[in-house]
């Protein structure tokens, strides 16, 4: 069974974990990672979140397994959902939001990504490159994932 790392309000490492699907404890934090992949002309990669996932578009993420740093969390999502390994050096963090028990810690890469594919289809349905103003269309048809857009809404501009 998948587990996290947890953190205290300062994301000071508590030395615990907890289970996927465990019910947070008051006071506990974990983190979460996105990744905001784009080509050199500037479009984005999404991915479709799979039918039981609401089947919106999405940036790629996840959590970090225990043991994993943000960044190494970030690295094993992108290559499990869509088969691409991330350099290191070429992720930048771009912010780090805190709320509901949550660190979200927010990645930027620009690359070639060509082989970008399905990988996991109980996460993902689908994946396609979008302009700026397709993923703001995306937005205001309710087709993006709401937690997501604080995170892009920087790079629509």
């Amino acid at each position: 069974m998948e587990r996290w790392d947890l953190y205290d309000e300062n994301r000071k490492p508590l030395m615990e974990t907890m289970a996927k699907h465990d019910v947070r404890a008051a006071g506990k934090y974990f983190v979460i990672v996105c990744a905001i992949m784009q080509n050199e002309n500037g479009d984005f990669l999404l991915q479709k979140r799979s039918k039981q996932k609401g089947s919106q578009w999405a940036l790629t993420g996840g959590h970090p397994k225990s043991g994993e740093t943000s960044l190494e969390g970030l690295i094993t999502e992108v290559k499990e959902e869509l088969g691409i390994i991330l350099e290191s050096k070429k992720v930048k963090l771009l912010f780090t939001v805190k709320k509901q028990q949550v660190f979200a810690d927010i990645y930027h890469t620009v690359g070639n990504f060509s082989n970008a594919q399905v990988c996991d289809r109980s996460e993902v349905e689908k994946i396609g490159w979008f302009t700026s103003s397709q993923i703001k269309e995306l937005i205001k048809n309710n087709q993006f994932y709401e937690p997501h857009i604080p995170y892009i809404e920087g790079l629509l501009k």
